[in-house]
């Protein structure tokens, strides 16, 4: 009998319409992952599209020891680089850039009418930038460049580096200081609309708003709640800021169909105590409780979580653990009437 081990080990093709858009998404750019750990296994590289709006322009920064290619479809791409970003060249559609690790560097959509498309493959599965304080000879004033590597710069103050010694990478899985959570089932005969609406509408509707940076859509291996969405948010104001509640208080015509279909919905704010390791992964466990003693300081909390969850490098079953405490109860908006009163984060259910 012919050996099969790599019948579900061996090549992968994504297509086309298979990418993933369940992926942060920025204003000023689109983007779908294709070849990741979750969806080809793969762990040493990173592959995915990305469409950058006009005028985009980066920060001058490295890349620390990750390598990356980027091969343009359509529109055309400059980059500057070296110490003072002083060298500078550009690529058009079928043309490849490879940036070494280290380099100083500054990516730039060339058009300032025409999007520019490109595929993006990267030496690793976590992005890892290095802001550098050099003068940018084009400043990144109008639309930024943001991608999987490339993060929106923060809106209170001078962005920072996400790694502070190149050679010792340290990241921090969850991309803000705060998150909502959402458990809740659907109605049985709602589930592909469901799931259509929440991929290609939903899910780039909310990260459009100011803040919002990145969301993840869970289905539960067995039991109920079938689904469990985490919203990563630059802070707790996004989830009360008047660009949020505009869109929760005017919802497009097929959320408000979507919404009547919602059964058991959970959902609550949370501050980001902790968060160790290395990436999002692919399976989670929620796990919720409550502490012995109120009124332990943030960085108590933080140490005896560190100390019980030591780095995920030691532990290569676990990608990432964070630890999450409740914030008071979201007020009711028009979306929450479609769909009944939501139950607080309190209500989680254990897993």
């Amino acid at each position: 009998m012919a050996e099969t081990k790599w019948k579900h080990s061996g090549v992968r093709v994504v297509h086309a319409n298979e990418l993933d858009v369940n992926t942060a998404q920025t204003p000023g750019m689109n983007r779908a992952a294709a070849i990741t750990h979750a969806r080809a296994g793969a762990e040493k590289l990173w592959a995915g599209t990305v469409v950058i709006h006009p005028k985009a322009k980066t920060g001058a920064h490295h890349h620390g020891p990750v390598e990356s290619v980027i091969y343009v479809v359509s529109g055309r791409a400059r980059m500057r680089w070296g110490d003072k970003l002083e060298f500078i060249a550009e690529a058009g559609p079928g043309d490849f850039i490879y940036v070494p690790p280290y380099v100083p560097h500054q990516e730039i959509n060339a058009s300032d009418t025409e999007p520019l498309s490109c595929v993006l493959c990267r030496s690793g599965q976590e992005p890892v930038v290095v802001n550098l304080d050099i003068p940018v000879v084009e400043k990144p004033e109008e639309v930024h460049w943001v991608d999987n590597i490339h993060p929106a710069p923060k809106s209170d103050g001078p962005s920072k580096p996400i790694i502070s010694r190149p050679r010792e990478v340290s990241h921090m899985p969850l991309l803000g200081r705060a998150a909502m959570l959402l458990s809740f089932d659907i109605a049985a005969d709602a589930i592909a609309e469901h799931d259509d609406w929440h991929t290609h509408e939903h899910l780039p509707e909310r990260l459009s708003i100011p803040g919002f940076i990145r969301g993840t859509r869970w289905v539960s291996l067995r039991g109920q709640p079938r689904y469990f969405v985490m919203y990563e948010v630059a802070h707790l104001t996004t989830l009360t800021s008047e660009a949020y509640l505009q869109r929760l208080n005017n919802p497009t015509p097929w959320t408000s169909k979507i919404m009547t279909h919602y059964r058991g919905m959970r959902r609550g704010f949370c501050s980001v105590t902790a968060s160790f390791g290395l990436g999002v992964g692919h399976v989670g466990l929620l796990v919720r409780f409550k502490a012995a003693s109120r009124g332990r300081s943030p960085s108590c909390a933080r140490g005896s979580f560190g100390r019980f969850f030591p780095s995920s490098r030691r532990r290569p079953v676990s990608r990432s653990v964070h630890l999450l405490e409740g914030a008071p109860t979201p007020q009711m908006t028009n979306e929450q009437r479609i769909r009944g009163a939501d139950a607080g984060v309190d209500c989680m259910p254990e897993r």
